[in-house]
């Protein structure tokens, strides 16, 4: 996010972490809906587990 738009880069930093992360997961949703993807397996698990982490 903060290399598509470096002048918000102060801003993303005060987003939580878990936004940040359903924001991934959301954009490898679209992505691979697309057949595009270039996040790896451990990159979706790592996400889902930091979004987990939170709904406990």
């Amino acid at each position: 996010m903060t290399k598509e738009f470096p002048e918000l880069a102060s801003v993303y930093k005060k987003i939580p972490r878990v936004l940040d992360e359903l924001n991934v997961v959301g954009e490898i949703l679209k992505q691979n809906a697309q057949k595009v993807g270039k996040w790896s397996i451990d990159d979706i698990m790592n996400d889902i587990d930091v979004i987990n982490s939170y709904s406990h």
